[in-house]
């Protein structure tokens, strides 16, 4: 049942970038869903860099400030890993970060293998529903939050864990474009 296997950086970052999905739509502990989306995020960002792909949350701010602001974003995932410092130390985390990890993280997927799998484009869905104000101000964003407004009167959160479960039904991969 737990046999050795061999697995790569990239497909470790998409298991744990689905596994991060599914806790954050079954609304599960935040603590290791931003463990999971951390991790798979850094793997995805790393591979990225090596390719000229930018992350749109770590790629924002100038090189001057950009130790400044990796330090701002990777306090919680490193709090979360070690304690070989900080033992007794507290912090406050918002989980909402994490949900910004795992959609640049989609995309950054998405940019290194020319595709995404489902659970990918369910979490964008859901991420739009959500947050509707990081939608761009352009003329398909603005036809983007008409969908949206009208997307939330007929979907609740409860809608995502059905489309979760027609993934698993159907062994859907990844979306055909």
């Amino acid at each position: 049942m737990f046999e050795s296997f061999n697995i790569s950086k990239p497909e470790a970052a998409e298991r744990q970038l689905k596994e991060a999905i599914r806790l954050v739509l079954e609304r599960k502990d935040p603590i290791p869903t931003h463990t999971l989306a951390g991790a798979a995020h850094q793997i995805l960002y790393d591979i990225a860099q090596k390719r000229g792909i930018s992350s749109n949350i770590k790629d924002i701010v100038p090189n001057r400030k950009k130790r400044e602001w990796f330090n701002i974003l990777n306090t919680p995932y490193n709090f979360f890993r070690h304690a070989n410092k900080d033992s007794e130390k507290e912090i406050t985390f918002n989980p909402v970060i994490s949900h910004f990890f795992i959609l640049d993280a989609t995309y950054l997927y998405q940019a290194i293998n020319d595709q995404l799998f489902y659970e990918g484009a369910l979490f964008r869905i859901w991420f739009n529903k959500n947050y509707p104000d990081f939608i761009l101000k352009t003329k398909t964003g603005d036809r983007l939050m008409d969908l949206m407004q009208e997307f939330k009167a007929y979907f609740t959160d409860d809608d995502f864990l059905d489309y979760l479960k027609l993934i698993d039904k159907h062994d859907l991969e990844y979306v055909e474009e």
